[in-house]
């Protein structure tokens, strides 16, 4: 299990943090609109 771990790459780096960074981000954003629509506009 720990070799799953070092040997993943960085795509799924990315999308495990990545959704939880926008997430955090927009709690503390005031312009909670505009990164929505770029976080839709990344995903699609």
């Amino acid at each position: 299990m720990n070799r799953f771990f070092i040997n993943t790459p960085p795509f799924f780096l990315y999308h495990f943090t990545v959704p939880y960074f926008f997430l955090i981000f927009s709690i503390f954003s005031p312009c909670k609109d505009i990164l929505i629509s770029l976080h839709s506009g990344l995903y699609s």
